[in-house]
This record gives structure tokens, sequence and C-alpha cells, in this order.
């Protein structure tokens, strides 16, 4: 078998990851925390599932430990090749085994079910061995080769592959069979229960109810007696019941008389009643007849009467509204007016100034005017040409430039006092262009606020009025109708018309339920009329019925004590009748008990001739394996001599030293380890002869010197030749 590939869905702190394992040798030189140990775990995983989860310590317990860090998918895939042919197996974990599931598929990707329909005990069926010999042999961890004893699995797999006769293949047929009659008859442990388990649990019961069915059959003589005593009791009271049952039902018509003569008077008074309210109703209906008064048009008329009321409310709000506004509009047209008649006092008074001021204009000396025009004109040319030739020629830029402002310094106090003389004239025509400006916008305002008002506001006023008085007289015409029509009716004054509609609703159908009341009375008092009484003077009925309830409650209570009794005695002769059958099982299971202890010994006796040998013969079976690991040894280097190497018949190591035969324990840890590699790797090529497992090595030589630790790596690459090798390491020297 050869590992191909594998993805990592989720497991450890590997998720969503793929590795390839085409190579006959695949290596993996990482820093301590990659996940070396995960990687290697979650190939075990794959091929034998997860454990149940139930250990306490993180350590211990595979599946808490490996529970994806970050949540999701916890499982992975697989690809393998085995007998010639593709593989993936899918596995996927949950909190406990209940929530696991496993896939094969073949290499057409369809399910495969060649090694179970749902592949649980995948490396199983593959390997031939179980997780603990897997762990033994392919797959050997740092710290674990001091990890000595051989499984049963791999004990019994051993002499099957090792034998050549394939007799001790039968003699461990042989003994699993007589150890699984022995716990067939006995078991090894509760609460597993074998054959003679059973019919000793089944005897000491068998007496136990054969002593229950004695005390039983005792039981059911005193109960019988009793009984017996009870139902002539019994008797006795049913007699009594004949005569009190006679008188009452003597008692009974006498009162069916005097009930018939009780409700009559009843009905009596209630047909009285109902014929007294319904002609109180009838004087309210002044003659008329309730199912001719035409309520509904009455009721419609007051619906409309509150309706056209609101409409009416709503109506003259409205008008109220626009009489304001009109109101507004009127005083705004007289302050607008106003406004006019300013405006034109304004433009005769701005006329007046302007006309003055063109007069004083007129007057003002022009040749003075003109004069400083051209002094001005040359005083600027001066003061140009001057500020030109200050950077070339300065002796005659500064001159004139100097010349030049002073110049233009005086034309413009000329001409400013020259202004100064119409200063006044000019005031005088602001104030008056100001108070005309003034005046022409408040024109243009208020004719802006009054073109906001509807051009149609006089005509829906006029309307809304119209509108209004239309609805008060349909008011006034409804109000004069209803109260025409409820006028005939003693209601006084009228509130409120709704209410006044709805009473006569009420007395309408009161009028009516009265009258099939009275009549219905009328009909009873015909049927109910009262009889003579033929039964004369009899007990009083109330002690009667006392009296009956009484002997009721005395015959119903001996009826269930002795429906009590009955049934009790029936349970206890069943009871007592049972314990006959319950003797003749008891004597067939003791002869049963007998056959088959002595059936016992003769299996036990054999089992023991067996398991010894079995001993003989595992002991001579191993020796293939101790040859081997004597092999591995002398390459190794061994200082103690591989040839003192010896196997117990239980498969543990153990050293000749002159005779005595010493544990590997007395050995150092480094010694420990190179004998347990050697030991896992003659098991692994005596167990795994065709088809092997890869073998998985997680960093096995830490303790092993470097003289050890370089033969170790020549004696893997050397098993690399026959054998696929996943090998994982955290140092460059141990590196393959």
């Amino acid at each position: 078998m050869r590992i191909l590939s594998c993805h990592i869905a989720g497991f450890g702190k590997f998720r969503s990851q793929a590795f390839d394992f085409s190579k006959p040798v695949v290596a993996f030189k990482e820093e301590n925390g990659w996940g070396k140990t995960t990687l290697a775990d979650f190939i075990e995983c794959m091929l034998f599932g997860m454990d149940n989860g139930r250990s306490r310590s993180v350590a211990e317990n595979m599946r808490v430990k490996y529970e994806p860090f970050s949540g999701g998918a916890y499982g992975g895939a697989l690809l393998l090749e085995h007998g010639g042919k593709r593989y993936r197996v899918e596995r996927s974990f949950g909190k406990t085994p209940s929530g696991d599931t496993a896939r094969v598929y073949d290499q057409n990707n369809m399910l495969c079910y060649d090694f179970g329909e749902r592949c649980e005990r995948l490396g199983e069926t593959l390997l031939k061995v179980g997780r603990e010999s897997f762990r033994k042999s392919a797959y050997i961890a740092q710290g674990e080769g001091g990890d000595f004893g051989l499984p049963e699995d791999m004990k019994g797999r051993l002499i099957a592959l090792l034998s050549v006769s394939g007799g001790a293949n039968g003699a461990q047929n042989a003994l699993d069979s007589l150890e699984a009659a022995d716990r067939a008859l006995r078991a090894k442990r509760k609460p597993a229960k074998g054959k003679l388990d059973e019919i000793d649990e089944r005897l000491t019961w068998l007496a136990r109810e054969q002593d229950v069915c004695l005390q039983a059959k005792t039981r059911a003589e005193s109960l019988r007696a009793e009984a017996d005593k009870l139902a002539a009791r019994l008797q006795t009271v049913k007699t009594r019941g004949e005569d009190l049952t006679e008188k009452m039902e003597r008692a009974s018509r006498q009162n069916e008389y005097a009930a018939r003569a009780q409700t009559y008077r009843e009905v009596r008074v209630r047909a009285e009643q109902a014929q007294a309210e319904k002609a109180r109703l009838e004087a309210f209906f002044n003659g008329v007849a309730p199912q001719t008064v035409n309520i509904d048009g009455v009721q419609a008329a007051a619906t409309e009467f509150y309706a056209v009321r609101e409409e009416l409310e709503k109506t003259r709000e409205k008008l109220a509204e626009l009489e304001a506004k009109r109101a507004e509009r009127a005083g705004l047209e007289a302050r607008l007016a106003a406004e006019k008649k300013s405006l034109e006092a304004h433009g005769l008074l701005l006329g007046e100034a302007q006309a003055q001021a063109r007069k004083k204009h007129e007057k003002a000396p022009v040749k003075r005017s003109k004069k400083r025009t051209v002094a001005f004109v040359l005083a600027f040319a001066a003061f140009l040409f001057g500020a030109t030739q200050i950077a070339s020629t300065p002796v005659l830029g500064y001159p004139f430039f100097i010349l030049g402002a002073v110049v233009l310094v005086w034309s413009l106090a000329s001409a400013l006092k020259g202004v100064g003389g119409s200063k006044r004239g000019r005031g005088v025509e602001k104030s008056a262009l100001a108070g005309y400006e003034a005046a022409q916008a408040a024109v243009e305002a208020l004719e802006k606020q009054r073109a906001s008002y509807p051009a149609d506001l006089d005509e829906a006023c006029e309307t809304l009025r119209a509108e209004a008085e239309a609805k008060r007289e349909r008011m006034t015409a409804l109000k004069v109708g209803i109260e025409r029509f409820l006028g005939n009716f003693p209601f006084g004054e009228i509130y409120d018309y709704r209410t006044a509609v709805e009473r006569l609703k009420e007395n309408i159908a009161l009028h009516a339920e009265y009258t099939r009341l009275s009549r219905e009375g009328q009909d009873d008092l015909a049927k109910l009329k009262p009889q003579e009484n033929a039964f004369g003077e009899i007990e009083d009925i109330a002690a009667l019925k006392l009296r009956f309830a009484e002997w009721q409650a005395e015959r119903e209570s001996l009826e269930r004590e002795l429906t009590r009794l009955l049934s009790a005695l029936e349970a206890e002769e069943k009871r007592a009748a049972e314990g006959d059958t319950y003797a003749a099982e008891e004597a067939a299971l003791q002869e049963e008990k007998t056959r088959l202890e002595k059936r016992l010994t003769a299996i036990r006796g054999a089992k023991q001739l067996l398991i010894k040998a079995r001993e003989n013969t595992a002991a001579r079976y191993l020796e293939p394996v101790e040859r081997r690991c004597k092999e591995y040894l002398t390459f190794m280097g061994f200082a103690v001599g591989g040839e003192k190497l010896r196997f117990a018949a239980d498969g543990l190591p153990v050293f000749d030293e002159n005779g005595s035969m010493r544990a590997v324990d007395y050995y150092s840890v480094g010694l420990r380890e190179l004998i347990g590699l050697c030991v896992r790797l003659a098991l692994f090529e005596a167990v795994f002869r065709a088809d092997a497992p890869p073998l998985v090595l997680d960093d096995p030589f830490v303790n092993l010197d470097d003289d050890k630790t370089a033969r170790a790596k020549k004696l893997v690459l050397e098993l690399a030749k026959r054998y696929q090798i996943v090998y994982f390491t955290c140092k460059s020297e141990r590196m393959l």
C-alpha cells in the first residue's frame, strides 16, 4: 500500500492544505510547532478513524486535541494505492463518534464498498491489524521506542503469517472458539452474562417467586372468606333499597304534580308581565302599529340633518375667511390711494428742485473752467515726462516731475473750490429725489400686495353666502319634518334626533318581543293547566332523598369493596397457580445447569492445554522476528551485543546475561530507544510482508548519539528500497 497524497480540510493547525506523498521517501524537515506529529496522526486517523474522545487529558484525547483551531470542517481525504487500485478515503469527525462519517471512492470516483458499507474499520481491513498494532510497528513516534509488548491481534497475526503448515493458526482458531464457548457459559465481566449466569439468576428468581406464590395462596383463602361475608351484607342492603325506590317513585309523581302547578304559576306571572309591557309600548305608539312605522326614512332624515349641519358649519367658516380677506383688500386699496397722492406731491417738489439747479449751472463762468482744464493737462504731461526721465536723466526728470505734481494739486484744489458753490442746490435736489423714490417704492409694493388677492374674491363670497343659505333652508326643512314625525310619540323635549330614533327602534323591537312572549305564555298556560292530586299524603320527599342518598352511598361502597376483594382474590389465585409452573421450570433448569457445568469444566480443561500449546507455538514463531531484530541491532552497533537478544512467550524482548534474563528496562534511555526501533522494524517486516503500509517515522532518533543516528539513517534508506517512508524531523543532522 502506498499513500499518494492527502488533503486536510481541517485538522489541528492545518486548514485547506494538501501534501504530496508520491515519492518513495517523503521527508519533512520543519521547525518545532510546524505540525509534523499532527500530519502523522492525520494519516493514522484517515486509516483507523478517531478515538472515542472520552479521555479528560487533551494530550491523550485525539478528538479534542486536533479539533480545528479556527472552527469549520473537521477531517479530510487520503489518496492511496492498494492491490493495484487507487482509492480516495474521506472522513469527517464530530464532537462524538456518532457524528463521524467515512466514505471510500474508487478510481472512477464512485462509492466503493470493498471495505464495508461505512468503512469505519478501513485500516483493520487493509492491514489485518488494529490501531495499537499499527502504532507498534508501522508508526514509530519519538519517545515511544521504549514501549514494548505485543497486542493480541499482532500475536495472532504473527502466528498466522509465520506458520508454515497452518496448524498454529488452527490452534488459535480453536482457542478462540473455546474462549467464546467459555464466555457463553460464564461471562468474565459484568454486566455481560453467560448461559450459566442466566440460569443462576433465573433459579434465584424462581425460588423467590415460589415463596411469593405460597404467600398468595394463603392470602387468597382469607380474601375468599371476607368476600363471602361482604356479598351477604350487600344482598341485605339491596333488599332495603327496593322499598326506598318504591317510595321515591310515589314521591316523585307527587312532586311532578307540585312542580307542574309551580311552573303554571311562574308562566302566568311571566305572561302577565309580557302583556303589561306590550300594553305600555302600544300606549307609546299612540294607536300606530309599530311594524308600520317608517323608521328607515326618519333615520335617513336624521343622518342627513346632522351631515348638512356639519357642512353648513364648514361653509360658514370658509365664508368668514373670505370676508376677512375682502376687508384686508379694502384697507390696502385706501393705503394705495394715499401713497399715490404722496407720489404726485414728491414729483412736483423734484421738478422744482431740478429747474433751480439748471438755472445756477448756466450762470457759472466757462472761461475759468477752460483755464483749469488746460493747466491740468499740461501739469499731467509734465508729471509723466519727469517720471519717465528720472531713471535715465535725473537732472531733467526731477524738476519736471515736481513741477507737474505741484500744478496737479493746484488744479484739483481750484476745481473743488468751484464745485462747493453749488452744494446747497444739489442737496435740495437729492432730498426731493429720495422722497419721490420712496413714495414710488411704497406704491409698487402695495400694488404687488393687492395683486396677490384672488380676482374673483367678491364672486366667491357671494357663492358661499348663497350655498350657506341653501343648506340652512335644507336643515330647517329636515328639522320640521323630523320633529313632526317624532311628535307622534311621547318623547318630550328632543335634544338629539339620533338618540330618539334609536329609542324608537328599541321600542319597536321590544314590542315584537313582548308580543311573542305574551302569545307563547298563553299557549304554555293552556298546556300546563293543573290536575288533581291523586297520591294523597306521602312521606317528605326531602327526607326520602336523604335516606336514598345514604342507602346509595352504602351500596356503592359495599360494591366497590366487593369488587376490590374479588379483583385481589383473582390476582392472588392466579399468582398462587403460577407456583406449579415455576416448580416445573426450576427442575428443568437444575438439570440444564448440571449438564452445562460439566461442559464448562471440559471446555476450561481443553483451553488450558491449548493456551500452553499456543505459548510454545508463539515462542517458536517469534524466532524470525528475533533473528531480524538481532541483525538490526548488530547493524546499529549495539554495545551490549545483539546476539544476546531473546523474546519471551509474551513478546517482550530480554537479554541473556550469563544465563540470567535481563529486561530492557535495565538499560539507558538511548539503548531502550535503539532496541525499540529495531524491534518495531523487525515486527513491521514480519507482519506486513505483502502490500505493506508506509513506514511513518516521527523523529524517532532523538535519543540516539551521532554514530547511531547515522547508522539509523542508512538503515531507513535501505528499507526505502522496499517500503514507502514518511519521515519527520526538526534537525538538519537527522535529515535523510
